[in-house]
């Protein structure tokens, strides 16, 4: 009596799952990396904001912070006319007029070129950054920044920008 061959159908179950796994993570891992801001993109942004970006405008955005003690939700409204605010209510309270010169669209995109500086200094924790910029004028329409390994995260989201 010869003994039956055994069966290594199963081995090979085995091998292609550990195999579609392996390319799926590194789909998703290509995927993600490509969804990261680049400098460039910020640079790009800012210059087609002074090339195109309107002089009068009201600019209604919301910037949520989840600071290690907290979450703050602020809502702003910017008017600008000339390229400078003259007028900004921060959760429909009115600032200082000294104020006024750190907010408009311009401010929000050297906020972001800023913290890709700092984010790109060496010895600084990895970020995920993200942003979504209009094509025609470089005005921001969505960013996000999450420092990894903490609960630091900014995300602004435009909610609307009229040329006035």
């Amino acid at each position: 009596m010869t003994p039956s061959p055994k069966n290594r159908r199963w081995l090979w179950y085995f091998l292609t799952l550990a195999v579609l796994s392996t390319v799926a993570t590194t789909t998703l891992v290509v995927y993600n990396l490509r969804q990261q801001l680049d400098p460039r993109h910020v640079r790009d942004a800012i210059g087609l904001w002074q090339q195109s970006g309107p002089t009068a405008y009201v600019l209604v955005y919301t910037a949520k912070k989840n600071e290690q003690t907290g979450e703050m939700n602020d809502h702003y409204v910017v008017k600008v006319k000339g390229g400078e605010a003259y007028e900004v209510l921060v959760n429909g309270l009115p600032l200082e007029a000294r104020q006024l010169p750190n907010y408009g669209m311009p401010q929000l995109l050297q906020y972001i070129n800023r913290f890709m500086e700092i984010d790109a200094e060496p010895g600084r924790p990895k970020t995920y950054t993200r942003g979504v910029f209009d094509g025609r004028t470089g005005a921001l329409a969505w960013y996000v920044r999450r420092v990894m390994g903490s609960r630091q995260r900014v995300e602004i989201t435009v909610e609307s920008m009229k040329a006035e």
